[in-house]
């Protein structure tokens, strides 16, 4: 008789996430010079349901900061 295959911490996670039915994360990275595409970006992957995470703000434009 053999013995049960022990799962892996990776898959014991990937377990989790799918019987917990988390959604997915996406982070949008890169320049802020691109801020208007990465805000399409967030419309766009927050509308199919993702978790979006990207720069707030563009430090480079005029602020109170």
């Amino acid at each position: 008789m053999s013995s049960p295959q022990l799962l892996t911490p990776e898959e014991k996670l990937a377990d989790a996430k799918r019987l917990l039915s988390l959604p997915r994360i996406v982070v949008i990275c890169g320049s802020t010079r691109f801020m208007t595409e990465m805000t399409e970006a967030d419309l766009r992957e927050t509308k199919a349901g993702r978790i979006v995470v990207k720069p707030g703000c563009d430090m480079k434009s005029p602020h109170e900061f």
